[in-house]
C-alpha cells in the first residue's frame, strides 16, 4: 500500500508543478493524499473497516428493517388500521353509539343509564335516564331494564321487542315516520331514491333521478340537487333549509327548520322525550329533583 501511495503523490507533485500550482499545492495535495492513506490504512486495519461496513450496514438495516418496518407494522396494526377497522355505528334516536357492537338505549341500559359508561349500582335499574330502585309505572324487562314501551325502540310494544331498518316506535309498533315507506325491512324514502322512486322496487333507468316519487332527467324546479339526490330543503333533515345542513340526532325537518318528531322536543344537543327525561320533564330544563323520576311529564 505504501509504494502506490509515494508513487500517486509524486505524480500529483509533479503535475501541480506543471500546471504552476506551487509548493503549497503540491504539500497540500501530498497532506490530503497521505491522510487519504492513512485512513485507507485504518480502513485495511480495522477502525474503518467497522465505519465502511458497520455504518452502511447500519444504514441498510435501518432501511430495510427498521424505520420502513416499523411504518409497515403501523400500517398492520396502528391508528389506520383501527380507524378503518372501527367506523362507528349509526344509531338512531334515542339510540347512542357507546362503543359496543350494539346501540345501546340510555333511557333504560342499566350499564349506560343517561350516558355512555353511566352505570348503575348493583340492585338499582335504569328508569328514564336514571338509577332507582324500582321501574314505577315503566315496565320491568329484568335485568335492571325499565322501559317506555310505547317508544322504546328495544322494547317496543313489549320486552326485547327491536325496531330495525330504520324504523320508530310509535305507540308501542315500530314504523316508518314521515314519507318513508319499508321496503324490504329497510325505511327509504320513495320521494328521493332512485331505486325505489315511488314505491318499493321501482328502479328509475340509468342516468334519471328521483324527484318527488318520480323518475326524471333533473331535478324540477321545486326540489334541489344535494349530491345527485332531487330533495325538498323544507323536509329534509339531512339537507334542512340547505344542502349539507343536517338536523340534531333524531330531529326532523319542518319548512326548512331543524325540530323533534312526536313528542319529542329540542332541548339543546339533540331530541329528547319530556314525558320521561327527568333532565327536562314536562318542557325543556325542568329537572326532577333527586330520587325522582320524570312520569309522564311530571316529577314524582
Amino acid at each position: 500500500m505504501t509504494i502506490p501511495t509515494a508513487a500517486v503523490a509524486l505524480a500529483v507533485l509533479l503535475h501541480g508543478c506543471a500546471e504552476g500550482g506551487g509548493t503549497a499545492d503540491a504539500d497540500s495535495d501530498v497532506d490530503s493524499d497521505t491522510d487519504g492513506t492513512d485512513s485507507g490504512t485504518d480502513s485495511d486495519t480495522g477502525s474503518d473497516t467497522n465505519s465502511e461496513t458497520g455504518s452502511d450496514t447500519d444504514s441498510v438495516s435501518e432501511s430495510d428493517t427498521g424505520s420502513d418496518s416499523d411504518t409497515g407494522s403501523e400500517s398492520d396494526t396502528g391508528s389506520d388500521s383501527g380507524t378503518g377497522s372501527d367506523p362507528g355505528l349509526d344509531c338512531d334516536f334515542p339510540l347512542e353509539d357507546c362503543g359496543s357492537d350494539a346501540c345501546v338505549n340510555p333511557w333504560s341500559d342499566p350499564d349506560h343509564c343517561g350516558a355512555c359508561d353511566a352505570a348503575c349500582a348493583e340492585g338499582e335499574v335504569c328508569a328514564a335516564r336514571r338509577c332507582a330502585t324500582d321501574c314505577g309505572r315503566l315496565t320491568d324487562c329484568g335485568a335492571g331494564v325499565c322501559a317506555d314501551t310505547d317508544s322504546d325502540p328495544v322494547h317496543c310494544g313489549g320486552c326485547d321487542v327491536v325496531c330495525s331498518g330504520g324504523q320508530w316506535c310509535v305507540a308501542g309498533s315500530c314504523t316508518c315516520i314521515g314519507f318513508e315507506e319499508d321496503c324490504g325491512g329497510v325505511c327509504t324514502d320513495t320521494f328521493t331514491d332512485p331505486g325505489n322512486c315511488g314505491g318499493c322496487d321501482a328502479a328509475c333507468e340509468a342516468g334519471e333521478v328521483c324527484a318527488a316519487g318520480v323518475c326524471s332527467a333533473e331535478c324540477p324546479v321545486d326540489l334541489t340537487d344535494c349530491d345527485g339526490v332531487c330533495t325538498s330543503t323544507d323536509m329534509d333533515a339531512a339537507n334542512c333549509g340547505a344542502c349539507g345542513v343536517a338536523c340534531a340526532e333524531g330531529g326532523a325537518c319542518r319548512r326548512g327548520a331543524c325540530d323533534c318528531p312526536g313528542p319529542a322536543e329540542d332541548c339543546g344537543g339533540g331530541c329528547t322525550d319530556t314525558n320521561w327525561d327527568p333532565d327536562h320533564c314536562g318542557s325543556c330544563d325542568v329537572v326532577c329533583a333527586d330520587g325522582e323520576s320524570c312520569d309522564r311529564g311530571r316529577c314524582r
